[in-house]
């Protein structure tokens, strides 16, 4: 009796842990599928909305489009007239691309033609302050071949007023020390062009040796002086400091069968620190009146020609010329109208100009 009772209390006990091992199978179970119900849910919920936002995103394109597209087939009177404007001043400059040399090209033209007028003394003006500090400018130039080296220049903006300046200023400053201004700090005020005297001809070899990296040019300048050949020389100082050259020199010319005065353009030089500033052109712009009043009837110049025709130099004049430099870099300007008309003529350089010719 005693056995089958421990038999069925044991029965039970075994049952009892059947039953708890069942329980907690089914709470395990229910925990995951309660989990699993919620991240379903949750992640639904995240795509509705994705779902929900891409529409009203996708729909807000479509509209913007739309109204684009409607406000592009119906513009403004206003912009169509703008439209047709500029078409047509478009086409008037194609068609007059001939006659365009620029206002600047004809007034200086003009000026050549009437003579120069009576020059003023330029003073810079006085100013109060600290100037500020201008970082140095890197210019890339460009190198011709050694005919036209001596014809180096710098080209410069069309909207710079001119002015002369003819006086014996005071020692120029050398360059070495001094920083670029830059086309937001340069003053053309304080811009002098003047006549070299013989106190300025250090600096100018100077100057000549380091545009050129050479003294070919400086010594051509010496010879053109000693030789009684140098016609006008003109210089720009910007705050004591030689900052342009050029020279205009005697030219023997002959215009169909009879000697003509003229003068030659070379050289021309502007420090790489003032470089693109305008100087080049307030140079020549100053320079060629004087030689108009000095005598000569025309001026010659080998160099750029987009550069050369605004101040009315033509490669057209020069192709009735025979010259040690044929093309059209080759150019020439008259002060007077006709006065290198002819059938044929001839250019004769100085000996000074033998190494470039």
């Amino acid at each position: 009796m005693a056995k089958a009772s421990k038999k069925r209390a044991a029965k039970k006990q075994a049952g009892k842990k059947r039953g708890a091992k069942k329980r907690a199978v089914k709470k395990s179970a229910a925990k995951k599928s309660a989990a699993r119900k919620s991240s379903t849910k949750k992640s639904s919920a995240r795509k509705s909305s994705a779902r929900k936002s891409s529409t009203k995103k996708s729909s807000a394109k479509k509209s913007a489009k739309k109204t684009s597209r409607k406000t592009a087939r119906k513009p403004a009177k206003s912009a169509v007239k703008k439209a047709v404007k500029a078409a047509a001043q478009k086409a008037a400059k194609k068609s007059s691309s001939k006659k365009s040399t620029g206002k600047k090209t004809r007034a200086i033209t003009s000026k050549l033609s009437a003579g120069p007028a009576r020059p003023t003394m330029v003073k810079p003006p006085v100013k109060s302050g600290a100037r500020k500090p201008a970082a140095a400018r890197k210019t890339a130039r460009g190198r011709m071949s050694d005919r036209a080296s001596v014809h180096e220049h710098a080209l410069a903006p069309r909207n710079m007023s001119l002015r002369t300046a003819v006086a014996s200023g005071a020692p120029l400053r050398p360059v070495d020390g001094v920083r670029a201004p830059r086309s937001d700090t340069f003053d053309p005020a304080a811009l002098e062009i003047r006549i070299a005297n013989p106190q300025d001809y250090p600096a100018i070899r100077k100057t000549l040796d380091a545009v050129f990296g050479r003294s070919v040019e400086s010594r051509l300048v010496a010879d053109l002086r000693e030789g009684g050949h140098a016609q006008v020389e003109a210089l720009a100082v910007y705050e004591g400091v030689l900052a342009g050259y050029v020279l205009l020199s005697r030219l023997a010319v002959e215009v169909g069968g009879r000697k003509a005065a003229a003068s030659a353009l070379a050289p021309l030089a502007v420090s790489p620190k003032f470089a693109g500033l305008g100087i080049a052109t307030r140079l020549i712009a100053t320079a060629l009146p004087m030689a108009r009043t000095a005598g000569a009837s025309a001026a010659f110049v080998l160099g750029k020609l987009e550069f050369y025709q605004r101040f009315g130099f033509s490669s057209k004049i020069t192709e009735r010329f025979a010259s040690p430099w044929p093309g059209r870099q080759f150019m020439a300007l008259e002060f007077e109208p006709g006065a290198l008309r002819c059938e044929s003529g001839s250019v004769a350089y100085p000996q000074p100009f033998a190494p470039f010719l």
